[in-house]
């Protein structure tokens, strides 16, 4: 998603209100997870000044990953170390899942017993994600691997369940210099190690690129929840009209002459100028500007950014002044 992730990184971006980081600890704490350790690497900082603004962050171990340009296995090795606890739930900081995905996840693991190191959710109709093959026991024979066509192939969900003993395996492996978690399983799957999976349903996206956002930011503005911080919440099939507020809050957040078209939702600290029409399926959030007679469809808007007169922005991620669009 460059150029936008050589300013911010991925976990940052706001979809429907939260940031993708912010979202996903509240999804998992919903299912029970407890306490979080969270790998940092590119812009680092920005992550964990955010991470310590949140009202659970007594809750939340940020540890610096070293070396992470190496791959997803040498950031797993380096953010768990030698303090991993007996069991732990892997997944990457950028993907929205919801509650129930980690908890029919976690409740399968329980009940496979003491005996079952490793357990990855797999989503069966999903024509995205990593391809897993399985067995005829229904344990898993390898992960985006050729040469398994005549096995049944599903697609992962991105969340697994990891055992202590399954970690110095994977430490091992990365020993051996493999880069990626699923290379090193596969390894382990070649050597007789058995991997377990278990059918999940719900949403999920693993947020890739800009497609990815804007589908994620329309279907979670559907469920957004009104708090009085809100701003302005319209929801999907209504239409608000500047003119006929009444709240002076909101006389301060929309112009007069303005069309809201829902869903949308924008931020108290963000404003739009007058004539405008904003939404369906808009976000505009972090200092967003607006200013006269624009048109803003199916975006996100973040990072103080500018909007100037007459523009239209649509199906586009704009953050500053750096727009970018399907």
């Amino acid at each position: 998603m460059r150029p936008l992730t050589d300013r911010i990184p991925k976990p940052l971006i706001p979809v429907a209100g939260m940031t993708l980081i912010e979202r996903l600890i509240a999804e998992l704490q919903a299912a029970g997870v407890q306490s979080f350790t969270i790998g940092v690497g590119w812009k680092g900082k920005l992550i964990e000044s955010h991470l310590l603004g949140l009202s659970d962050s007594d809750k939340i171990q940020i540890v610096t990953a070293h070396d992470y340009e190496r791959g997803p296995l040498t950031t797993l090795i380096n953010t768990v170390g030698d303090t991993a606890p007996d069991r732990f739930l892997l997944c990457p900081a950028d993907l929205v899942a919801d509650a129930s995905i980690a908890s029919q996840l976690i409740s399968a693991h329980h009940k496979r017993g003491e005996h079952q190191f490793m357990t990855i959710g797999v989503d069966m109709t999903a024509q995205r994600g990593a391809l897993v093959c399985l067995g005829t026991n229904g344990s898993i024979v390898g992960f985006n691997q050729d040469g398994l066509s005549n096995h049944e192939t599903v697609r992962s969900a991105m969340m697994s369940i990891i055992e202590r003993p399954l970690l110095d395996r994977l430490k091992e492996a990365w020993e051996d210099g493999h880069a990626s978690v699923s290379s090193a399983v596969n390894k382990m799957i070649s050597e007789g190690f058995e991997v377990a999976h278990v059918p999940v349903s719900g949403y999920w996206s693993d947020i890739d690129n800009i497609l990815d956002v804007l589908e994620t930011n329309q279907r979670l503005l559907q469920s957004v929840e009104v708090s009085p911080e809100v701003g302005l919440f319209v929801q999907a099939g209504r239409t608000f009209y500047a003119d006929d507020i009444r709240e002076p809050a909101l006389q301060d957040l929309v112009g007069h002459g303005t069309r809201v078209v829902g869903p949308v939702l924008i931020s108290p600290d963000s404003v739009v100028g007058p004539r405008c029409i904003v939404g369906p399926n808009a976000s505009l959030s972090e200092g967003t500007k607006v200013e006269d007679d624009c048109q803003i469809e199916n975006a996100v808007l973040f990072g103080r950014a500018l909007v100037p007169k007459k523009a239209r922005v649509q199906s586009a991620i704009l953050y500053d002044r750096l727009q970018l669009s399907e």
